[in-house]
């Protein structure tokens, strides 16, 4: 993605019609310095996924509801991407260390890591570029439209693709079972 992806225009007040602004996220959210937003991210992201590991059985059910993934893509679409070093290194880093809590090897830890990162990524990039580097309107329906098609279905997708993949090779289960799991 280039440069030019990683700049939303708007006309908001404060701002010139068509002056740009770092990022997808707002103007508060940009002075929060990295590592705030990475202990921020890994703690709310660290007590969900344990939450789910613990209430919904993560270890033996191919979860459909996944809170952490939910603030995960809250926090890329919020933040300037300047920030989403932080956000992803804090997910890779409390993915991986709840997965071992839960006694997942080092490599499937780092796998399903790399597949709820890809996940939210995706979702935030394609619903940047559905949206035309404007923030999503979810006041209309194509707005709704367009945040269902990113974060709902193809980021989604994109991370049961490669959790799927990390699970057939964790279990032996077939990749497009535990894909669609």
């Amino acid at each position: 993605v280039g440069e030019e992806a990683s700049v939303m225009r708007t006309s908001r007040p404060g701002h010139a019609p068509g002056e740009t602004v770092d990022g997808g996220g707002n103007q508060r959210a940009a002075g929060i310095p990295g590592l705030v937003v990475f202990l921020a991210v890994a703690a709310a992201y660290a007590i969900g996924a344990d939450l789910s590991w613990r209430l919904f059985g993560a270890d033996n059910l191919g979860l459909a509801f996944f809170p952490p993934a939910g603030i995960t893509l809250a926090s890329l679409v919020l933040l300037p991407r300047r920030r989403w070093w932080a956000v992803l290194a804090a997910v890779l880093v409390a993915e991986t260390g709840v997965d071992l809590v839960h006694g997942l090897d080092l490599g499937f830890a780092l796998g399903y890591a790399a597949a709820n990162v890809i996940e939210p990524v995706t979702g935030a990039l394609l619903l940047s570029r559905l949206c035309g580097g404007q923030r999503v309107d979810l006041e209309r329906f194509a707005g709704v439209a367009r945040f269902l098609v990113a974060a709902v279905v193809v980021g989604p997708g994109a991370g049961a693709a490669l959790g799927g993949l990390v699970r057939h090779l964790e279990d032996g289960t077939g990749w497009l079972p535990a894909s669609l799991h």
